[in-house]
């Protein structure tokens, strides 16, 4: 009995230094406060990615993310049961309840990654969606509507405000690879925060010529993820050109996301860069190049408040259109994060250009088609 009274009045009375007495009220509330930042933050950090909504201090904790939210979580429920603890039915329920939403929110997050997994396994099959009729298939009428200004002819590349100027984000790396794969990793390390000019793209003359596409219109636009009031690009393949693939250049943010490409097309027996599109500042670079004989059929992202990764599709050439015989699909370049996007899928019709907006990377993409 001396010892609860003892700590009662000591509880009362006791003094931190400045004379005001820390009351019981203001104990609770000093646990409150902590508790619920605590538990706001924990559980946000499972439901932020789950909802698409990205921020580089998880982008940099990578898979510890989900430890440190947990950790979170766990110390926000011990600060709410001290803060109630003299209630106990206040203080079970409200740890209980932060610990029970955190576990949901994980378990959401859990069957999200899993989904995710399943659809990008899914991709990996060259015809997801079943088997395709080959030779020329419709193009389809554009979900988005008209354009909203009429696209430049075959043959002219337009410059953005902020893009295609002088001098290009990357150094030249000491050594180019040996030429011949269809996918390969550039050297890096010179190539961090340099602005200076792409390095020459050292490819051999394709093995199979490419038949040259007659005149054509620009009908048909795919996008993926969200234009932006901020800087914008264009590039239009020369007149008659296949885009058969792509270098892409990638930055730190986000672990390394996408923050531009440069195309490349094929006239015929030879192949044709198009302008780098996107943001100075790449540190590492993949070129994805069609096998002779495919073109770019179609391609997937995987986006939030950046452009995270992309994949291309190829399908085989067949004079004028593409067909499914042969369909592969390229690896992933990019970062983890984000959310994937539909499928920018030409359905047979040759890529014939590509726009769209950066800032610190890309943040959308747009793939033009022809009609003939």
């Amino acid at each position: 009995g001396y010892g609860a009274a003892a700590y009662s009045q000591a509880t009362q009375d006791s003094s931190y230094g400045s004379g005001d007495s820390f009351s019981a009220g203001e104990a609770v509330e000093w646990a409150l406060k902590p508790g619920i930042t605590c538990s706001i933050l924990g559980v946000g950090g499972f439901l932020l990615p789950l909802l698409g909504v990205q921020f580089k201090i998880l982008a940099l904790l990578g898979a510890a993310a989900p430890i440190v939210a947990g950790l979170l979580v766990l110390a926000g429920a011990v600060f709410l049961f001290l803060g109630l603890k003299d209630n106990l039915f206040k203080a079970i329920p409200a740890a209980g309840g932060v610990l029970v939403l955190a576990l949901g929110a994980f378990a959401l997050s859990a069957i999200a990654e899993n989904a995710n997994n399943q659809q990008n396994n899914a991709l990996k099959q060259p015809l997801p969606g079943g088997p395709r009729p080959s030779g020329p298939i419709p193009i389809r009428p554009n979900p988005n509507g008209p354009p909203a200004a009429p696209f430049p002819q075959p043959g002219n590349a337009i410059p953005q405000p902020g893009n295609n100027q002088p001098g290009n984000p990357l150094q030249p790396p000491r050594q180019n690879p040996p030429a011949g794969d269809n996918q390969r990793q550039f050297a890096e390390g010179e190539l961090l925060n340099v602005i200076g000019e792409l390095p020459p793209l050292d490819l051999q003359p394709p093995a199979r010529s490419l038949p040259k596409l007659p005149p054509y219109e620009i009908s048909q636009i795919l996008i993926a993820g969200k234009l932006r009031e901020e800087a914008g690009f264009r590039d239009m393949a020369p007149a008659g050109c296949w885009l058969v693939g792509l270098r892409v250049v990638q930055s730190t943010n986000w672990g390394g996301a996408v923050c531009g490409v440069q195309p490349i097309y094929q006239s015929e027996g030879q192949y044709v860069p198009g302008e780098y599109c996107g943001a100075r500042g790449g540190v590492k670079q993949v070129l994805l190049l069609a096998k002779p004989g495919f073109a770019v059929s179609a391609v997937q992202v995987q986006s939030g408040l950046a452009m995270n990764a992309l994949q291309l599709q190829y399908l085989q050439v067949k004079g004028e259109a593409m067909e499914t015989e042969g369909a592969y699909l390229s690896e992933w370049v990019g970062c983890e994060g984000g959310n994937l996007q539909p499928l920018l899928d030409g359905q047979g019709q040759p890529i014939v250009g590509l726009d769209g907006t950066f800032h610190e990377d890309l943040t959308a993409m747009r793939l033009l088609l022809p009609t003939r």
